[in-house]
């Protein structure tokens, strides 16, 4: 029974308890049963307690310091989150929400470490297939077959090989690191028509245009021969009064002279030549196809990576001048100081960075020579 007696009494003292408790409104807080204290809004901080006598007392957030996201009545404005290393800002903080922070590019946010992590950088020969984001690192798998990726990279896949259109041979089979390399023109779609009258009659006019071609070519070379021939002639005569013209018909006589020209057919190189020991109209030659702007981007950045520069170094040949010419100039001048600075060793960087126009240039002249010394002897 006495039980049961401490059971109703207990009963009845939270039925009284509830029945007189206060109805605050949401915003609100019950202070003790006595009274309904408001509660500091967004924005706002607490700056002194509710009491029996006075309301809560609220301050306001300092923009850009402090902030205060939601209704309460036990904290004051919390200070704003500064961005942690490898982070920047991608929403700043204000009075009622706290500073939001992003990775940089190529970094992830580490959720174990609570840090910007440095992504994993797929290795060439590897795509990515899951590319790397602010989220989560990246996930790499060697290229198959028939795919291949040449460049260091967090977020690009395999690239699917080339294949060479009809008319084109392969030069290099695709591999995991590079990509095909074809040379030749595609065979263009021909159709052929029947021959008419007028087709007949304006093929019998070839023969003429070649002829009178011929004539124009054959009379410009008697010009030649005959100026020439008049040159020297007058410079026999003043031989004896003129020595100065002495030297300058040594330069004209080209390799056998006795003083020094540099004469550009006979300056000769092969594929174990140094690039320096090039002629200078063939450097010229070499640093203005470099310069031009392809598809690719700027030819000669990519040749100076394939060549063993890094960023800084082709940044220092890119800050001496506003011109690309003199970019690629001070590349090939100081890449030339090297001992394996040779010829053979920049048509393979050049084909790797798919510029087989220039490989045609160098690899032209080697043959043309070797078939003009074939011819001499």
């Amino acid at each position: 029974m006495e039980n049961i007696a401490c059971l109703l009494g207990l009963f009845c003292l939270i039925l009284v308890r509830v029945c007189t408790a206060l109805d605050c409104k949401e915003q609100a807080y019950d202070f003790n049963g006595k009274r309904c204290c408001n509660k500091c809004p967004p924005g706002q901080g607490l700056s002194q307690d509710c009491s029996h006598g006075n309301d809560t007392q609220c301050g306001s957030c300092v923009q850009g310091q402090t902030f205060s996201p939601e209704f309460w009545h036990t904290e004051k404005c919390q200070n704003c989150s500064e961005c942690k290393k490898d982070s920047h800002v991608k929403t700043p903080c204000t009075i009622v929400e706290d500073t939001i922070c992003e990775c940089n590019v190529d970094f992830y946010f580490h959720t174990v470490a609570k840090e910007c992590s440095l992504c994993n950088f797929c290795p060439i020969g590897y795509g990515a297939i899951i590319p790397c984001n602010r989220l989560q690192n990246s996930i790499c798998l060697k290229c198959p077959n028939g795919t291949y990726s040449d460049v260091k990279s967090a977020t690009l896949p395999c690239k699917r090989c080339t294949k060479c259109s009809s008319g084109q041979a392969e030069f290099k089979p695709c591999s995991d690191t590079e990509n095909t390399i074809c040379y030749g023109h595609p065979k263009e779609n021909y159709t052929l028509q029947p021959t008419t009258a007028k087709d007949k009659k304006d093929f019998d006019v070839i023969p003429v245009y070649c002829a009178v071609l011929g004539a124009v070519v054959l009379g410009l070379l008697v010009y030649v021969i005959f100026k020439q021939y008049t040159r020297l002639k007058n410079r026999k005569i003043h031989k004896g009064h003129e020595p100065h013209e002495e030297v300058e018909y040594s330069k004209a006589s080209g390799c056998d002279s006795g003083v020094y020209v540099e004469n550009e057919f006979c300056k000769q190189y092969n594929q174990l030549s140094r690039v320096r020991d090039l002629p200078v109209k063939k450097k010229k030659e070499l640093e203005k196809n470099l310069s031009m702007h392809t598809s690719d981007g700027n030819t000669w950045k990519q040749l100076a990576k394939e060549l063993g520069y890094q960023e800084k170094k082709i940044g220092e040949f890119e800050s001496s001048s506003s011109e690309v010419v003199s970019h690629v100039h001070n590349l090939l001048n100081h890449w030339s100081k090297y001992k394996h600075s040779t010829v053979e060793v920049l048509i393979k960087a050049l084909t790797i960075i798919n510029r087989l126009d220039i490989v045609l240039i160098l690899q032209r002249d080697i043959t043309e020579r070797k078939s003009h010394l074939h011819n001499v002897i």
